[in-house]
């Protein structure tokens, strides 16, 4: 009974002095607990992809090259080819490399995804419009169609018609996650 006694007694001093430690914005380190199980370990391919992805943006175009150079067969090569095509800094590389993308994975579920980006991808507002009423027109049902008349309401220039078109968005999709955004100027 002694015994266990100092045992809850030297536990509860451990959690006094955690909990003191906390309060004080202090990290302790527990010591390492031994698991019966060891950790499974990612493949080489996932921690690849993830290596690539955490590059800043500078470098992840040549990162993401070489993840595809080096996995050519791997699971995620479909996903790190849209983030590649996705990293391109200029409109017209990351066209080209969106245009690639569906031809290369014709029935693709991200496929409507890289649609939208490329017409999202002109810096010309005009081109940007005509772009994104296609990508309407093409995936009526999209999920994404929400998104794409929001970004719509980004091209129209004409203080008036812009208000108009923020406005029927609204009343069109007054439960949307980007009403908040379209409210914000309107107030």
């Amino acid at each position: 009974e002694g015994r266990m006694r100092n045992r809850v007694l030297r536990v509860s001093i451990v959690l006094a002095c955690l909990c003191v430690a906390a309060a004080r914005g202090q990290s302790v380190q527990s010591p390492p607990v031994a698991t019966p199980f060891p950790q499974p370990l990612l493949p080489p391919e996932d921690t690849a992809y993830t290596t690539a992805m955490s590059k800043p943006a500078a470098e992840r175009v040549a990162a993401l090259k070489q993840f595809l150079k080096d996995f050519p067969d791997s699971k995620l090569k479909e996903q790190a080819t849209l983030t590649l095509a996705q990293s391109y800094p200029t409109p017209a590389e990351k066209i080209a490399a969106l245009h690639k993308f569906i031809d290369d994975f014709p029935n693709s579920t991200l496929k409507e995804s890289a649609c939208l980006q490329m017409a999202l991808a002109p810096p010309d507002p005009a081109e940007r419009a005509t772009a994104l009423h296609k990508f309407m027109d093409d995936f009526p049902s999209s999920r994404l169609r929400e998104q794409a008349e929001y970004q719509l309401i980004n091209t129209i220039l004409a203080p008036a018609a812009h208000q108009a078109a923020q406005e029927e968005f609204v009343k069109a999709h007054p439960k949307s996650s980007y009403a908040g955004a379209v409210y914000q100027p309107l107030m």
